[in-house]
């Protein structure tokens, strides 16, 4: 055989062991990049990331949950119950309002029967994001999300992905293991303590400093920011119900914004914002700033800002009953009760 022949014969082999191993990944397909989970295998959900734009893209549904670790202790099983829904939950722990509002268009745009979004605004992100802000510590793997076949390389010839995905599904699923349920899915409540202790063990006890005024550019950004990652989506797809919620953070977090001085800021940036939203007439707006007896309970919250699995539940049941909604006519009285009870808080009293 000569160098000629031999040299064209090992390319060859090369490209039919890339397009064999290639081909295992998509079939397979554990990131669900090119079909929804195949019926005679079991898939375990694990990675937001790497497995959100798939989920959109590909799987049976009419409903999504989504938003930051605020919603991830949600139960789409009791989402269902309360709507009458089929719901998957898609967060992005950390993730900005930028991301997160790509996915929710992601879904809308691939699934012509959405017909609800469930969507968790997490305002302590007011002040740090930007219209186009990303989560700067996760590699995010655009090859995945774009539209783009030929960076599909990195999915499909990845040696993690072969392996400890592709193939690992294989022996999840001989092993007698379920696909992960929606329920589970980005579940982290047993790694927690809850109570006092636990949140003043990461609580700041700075001096408190005299509040900073509005900054009327920053908030200009921030009206943009809103506007193109929450108003014009809810706008282009009117005929789904986005059902848009402040989640409600613990009595400390607000102490944490008044020792910085931030706390009279962030209510007018509430405010402001609120007045934009309740104008969309497809987003149902719901806020639990005046969540109180949740808020104020310690035992509720792992730090200053998480609470555990039956708030999330009790959040939803209030949705369904129409409770902490905010609306055109009961806005202004909304915000100046929730201004009234932040702004006078006796929060030195927390610590006595």
């Amino acid at each position: 055989m000569s160098n000629k022949t031999w040299g064209k014969l090992t390319i060859g082999l090369s490209i039919l062991l890339l397009a064999i191993i290639g081909g295992f990944v998509i079939f397979i397909d554990p990131f669900f990049h090119y079909h929804k989970p195949l019926k005679f295998l079991e898939y375990k959900l694990n990675n937001e990331w790497y497995q959100n734009d798939g989920i959109a893209r590909n799987f049976d549904y009419d409903a999504v949950l989504t938003g930051t670790s605020m919603i991830e202790m949600s139960k789409t099983s009791e989402i269902d119950e309360m709507f009458g829904t089929k719901s998957v939950k898609i967060p992005y722990a950390g993730g900005s309002y930028s991301q997160i509002d790509s996915l929710v268009a992601k879904a809308a745009k691939s699934n012509p029967n959405l017909k609800i979004v469930f969507r968790g605004l997490d305002f302590n992100r007011l002040v740090t994001d930007t219209v186009d802000a990303v989560r700067g510590d996760v590699p995010f793997p655009d090859y995945l999300y774009n539209d783009n076949p030929f960076d599909d390389v990195q999915y499909i010839l990845n040696k993690d992905v072969i392996l400890n995905e592709a193939a690992a599904t294989i022996c999840y699923t001989k092993k007698g293991n379920k696909t992960t349920n929606f329920d589970d899915y980005a579940k982290w409540m047993g790694d927690y303590k809850y109570g006092k202790d636990a949140i003043l063990a990461g609580h700041s006890m700075d001096e408190r400093i005299s509040p900073w005024p509005v900054d009327e550019e920053e908030y200009k950004k921030l009206e943009i920011n809103i506007r193109a990652n929450i108003i014009d989506t809810a706008n282009t797809y009117p005929d789904i119900d986005f059902y848009y919620f402040i989640p409600p953070y613990s009595i400390y977090a607000f102490d944490s914004y008044s020792r910085v001085g931030e706390l009279d800021k962030f209510l007018e940036y509430h405010n402001r914002i609120m007045k934009m939203i309740v104008d969309v007439p497809n987003i149902k707006l719901f806020s639990f700033m005046d969540y109180y007896e949740v808020i104020e309970n310690p035992d509720n919250y792992r730090d200053d800002y998480h609470y555990g699995m039956w708030v999330n539940s009790q959040l939803f049941q209030c949705m369904k009953n129409g409770e902490h909604r905010v609306t055109k006519k009961n806005y202004e009285e909304y915000c100046k009760e929730v201004n009234d009870y932040y702004l006078k808080y006796d929060y030195d009293a927390l610590f006595e």
